[in-house]
């Protein structure tokens, strides 16, 4: 699956972008429907709903995608949260209540 892919990569890219400029976090969207917080949930909903699939390519798509949204997580709670290990789902919880 492709676009669980680039969903990937692109997470990543936002976990790179956040530990070398973590300056990007203090500008807020317009809309809260439009931050990387927001949206979190359910791209890690899509990767856990890929990840269960028959499906070859949309399983190893889905896998790959949680591993770079555990990655994500880590440095979310490392460095924005300041929290120790937490669950990805409370994580993602706590830095999009962060936005709010």
């Amino acid at each position: 699956m492709p676009l669980l892919l680039e969903l990937a990569q692109a997470v990543l890219q936002f976990r790179i972008d956040i530990t070398l400029f973590l300056v990007l976090l203090n500008f807020y969207a317009a809309e809260r429907e439009s931050t990387i917080a927001h949206l979190l949930p359910d791209i890690l909903r899509y990767a856990r709903e890929a990840a269960a699939c028959e499906d070859t390519s949309a399983r190893l798509g889905g896998v790959q995608l949680q591993i770079a949204l555990e990655s994500l997580a880590e440095s979310i709670s490392e460095q924005v949260l300041q929290g120790g290990h937490q669950p990805v789902d409370e994580v993602f919880n706590a830095f999009e209540r962060r936005e709010d």
